[in-house]
């Protein structure tokens, strides 16, 4: 048996929760961040019903953007809009003064929603980017009746909540659990 197990820690949120407790368990910090980020940003959702190509590189430059170079092949990107046209995914972009300045990308089964990977122009990191749009997934997951909001891995370093990096830190501030999982 060639088997590698692993284990890591996934931060989920449960979305039969009440709306009004989703929003009790937000740091108390996001909730005016939200607000703010609802009134100046226009967050645009993507899905297999208005999902275009076109869409599709517009993440990707802002992507590049981000990163300061190209990191992941064309391939990638157009598994992620087969991702959303098959109605497995959808894309949050947000847009100040009509340019884009956040992108954030998910994926959903009947169970469950995932974030994947997002970007941020880092010239606009004065206004609340993704604050907003995670809320706005969280919120658009449960319409679809996923039943809970995964955030993927996170790494606590102590029990004192500190964490490994400021991404673990910032999706913290969204509530619910730790969970463990194993992977074969």
């Amino acid at each position: 048996n060639n088997f590698t197990k692993l284990t890591s820690n996934h931060l989920i949120i449960d979305l039969k929760n009440d709306d009004k407790i989703l929003w009790k368990d937000l740091r108390k910090s996001y909730k005016p961040l939200i607000n703010k980020g609802k009134k100046i940003i226009k967050y645009e959702i993507y899905n297999k019903k208005n999902m275009s190509w076109e869409i599709m590189l517009e993440f990707q430059k802002l992507h590049i953007l981000d990163a300061g170079r190209k990191t992941r092949s064309d391939k990638s990107w157009y598994k992620q809009f087969e991702i959303i046209k098959k109605g497995e995914g959808f894309l949050i972009l947000g847009y100040f003064e009509q340019q884009l300045i956040a992108a954030s990308f998910f994926t959903y089964t009947k169970f469950k929603c995932a974030y994947a990977t997002s970007a941020t122009n880092k010239k606009f990191f004065h206004l609340p980017l993704n604050h907003a749009a995670i809320w706005k997934a969280i919120i658009f997951s449960k319409n679809l009746k996923c039943e809970y909001f995964d955030f993927g891995p996170i790494n606590i370093l102590s029990e004192k909540n500190q964490f490994s990096n400021n991404f673990d830190r910032f999706k913290s501030g969204f509530g619910g659990i730790s969970q463990n999982f194993f992977e074969v």
